[in-house]
């Protein structure tokens, strides 16, 4: 990415309407160390081991943002995606995915992936155990500390499937969240543009002006912080996104 861009504030208004697990995928696309293993890993020509090293289930061009790319991550990871198996015997009726048009579709080693958008939102299915789009489909939701957003997701996928419409899911981010989120975000593209804790404050917060205050001033502190939540992010905490539990409307 253009690290650049960090001076305006409009230049990031497209991460207002990412999920979290889009919002990922921006912080480890600035990883300088995913940068360098991607061009290494399209010189050698095989990208497996890049990505399962990152959480990924495929390697994502980084110069791709997540508002102009599907990003996949391994299912164990995200929390959002849905498990689905072959329905059991008896289950004849269970419904399929063939009605529907993916965004995008990926068949890998431990699956088929499949990931549907509209304007309410995303979801991304991931058909195990010989599954695929035209068969009768269970959802398969491990007994975990997962089965809250796991279930609220598959219970979205089945609502879409019998009714045609995808509902809006209540944002997992609280807007004081995303808001920190995104300044978090801005405050990593400036330090990785060489910007000055003093620079990134004046352009975030519109001060201070005065070089003498600037030690003792409440914004240096703040500024600090910001810039170590995006660095934590980029460096392996954007998992931690993966794992936000459902909020309830």
């Amino acid at each position: 990415p253009k690290h650049s861009i960090w001076r305006s504030d409009a230049a990031y208004d497209y991460v207002d309407g990412l999920h979290p697990a889009e919002l990922a995928w921006e912080y480890l696309r600035r990883n300088p160390d995913y940068h360098r293993e991607y061009r290494q890993a399209l010189r050698l020509g095989h990208d497996e081991n890049l990505a399962q090293r990152w959480g990924l289930d495929f390697a994502i061009d980084p110069a791709k943002g997540a508002d102009r790319v599907n990003v996949f991550w391994l299912p164990h990871l995200d929390q959002s995606v849905v498990l689905l198996g072959p329905a059991p015997p008896g289950f004849s009726a269970s419904a399929d995915l063939a009605g529907l048009t993916p965004a995008e579709q990926h068949v890998a080693s431990d699956g088929e992936y499949f990931v549907v958008r509209h304007e309410t939102g995303r979801i991304t299915a991931v058909m195990v155990a010989g599954a695929n789009p035209a068969t009768p489909l269970a959802a398969l939701i491990p007994l975990d500390a997962s089965f809250p957003a796991r279930s609220a997701a598959a219970l979205r996928l089945s609502r879409m499937l019998s009714q045609g419409q995808l509902q809006r899911a209540p944002d997992p981010l609280t807007p004081q969240r995303r808001q920190r989120l995104r300044l978090a975000l801005r405050a990593l593209d400036g330090r990785l543009a060489k910007a000055t804790y003093r620079e990134l404050a004046q352009v975030l917060f519109g001060g201070p002006q005065d070089s003498n205050s600037w030690k003792t001033h409440e914004l240096r502190d703040r500024t600090i912080r910001l810039v170590r939540i995006g660095l934590d992010l980029m460096r392996g905490g954007y998992r931690a996104l993966l794992r936000i539990p459902t909020r309830r409307k």
